[in-house]
């Protein structure tokens, strides 16, 4: 049984065209950010492909003498007591793309999956094989309000926080358990390889949400 995430892969793909309008004071910077996202959304976080395009994002940022880097604000942001808007965005930026490449590493392995756990602790695994009930029209066009919330409005936004909570309210009312267990405590018990299989699906994809996700947060504050 194939196990659906919050977002189709579709869904982020679209939302990923979007990133390069984030504040990003540092072009060439954002361009190779973009490349590695895409990468790592359609070949895996820990495929080679991706590990590269990572490392090509800190060469960029590690290189001073660099054309890319030339009259960057990491040259241009002194120690201040007033510290400009720009340079708060750069900071913002830097910390993301560190947020970001910590996920790449095999280290703290299972740290990381908790950490994606609760970001997304609203993803619970489909209804097991042979459960009592099934599905629904109610449930599925829940579900489709859902997933089409999630896309048009970003995965942060109360308008799919709602439509997964409704989601998530007519399975559980239909059928005990119907959504399943969360992910982390299945993926930690013998019979959990469908768990386990989201979990990979959920590393695979959160360099993504997580873009998406501090996009939206930083259009709510403008």
């Amino acid at each position: 049984m194939m196990i659906k995430t919050v977002a189709s892969v579709a869904a982020l793909a679209t939302a990923v065209q979007g990133f390069s309008s984030i504040a990003v004071p540092r072009p060439d910077a954002s361009k190779a950010v973009k490349e590695a996202l895409e990468i790592t959304e359609s070949f895996g976080i820990n495929s080679n492909e991706a590990k590269v395009a990572w490392d090509i994002v800190e060469e960029i940022d590690a290189s001073d003498n660099s054309e890319a880097t030339k009259g960057s604000l990491d040259a241009e942001c002194p120690v201040q007591e007033e510290v400009s808007l720009e340079c708060m965005d750069y900071g913002t930026f830097m910390d993301q793309m560190k947020v970001v490449r910590d996920l790449t590493s095999e280290k703290n392995h299972k740290a990381n999956q908790n950490g994606m756990a609760s970001v997304l602790k609203n993803v619970k695994l489909a209804t097991p094989q042979g459960a009592v009930g099934g599905s629904s029209p109610e449930l599925e066009r829940a579900l489709l309000e859902a997933r089409t919330a999630t896309q048009e409005y970003g995965i942060t936004s109360p308008e799919a926080k709602l439509a997964w909570e409704t989601y998530e309210d007519i399975a559980s009312s239909g059928t005990q358990n119907a959504m399943g267990t969360n992910l982390i405590d299945e993926c930690s018990v013998e019979a959990g390889q469908e768990a386990c299989e989201a979990m990979e699906e959920l590393e695979r994809v959160m360099p993504v949400l997580l873009a998406i996700s501090d996009q939206y947060n930083d259009n709510q504050h403008n």
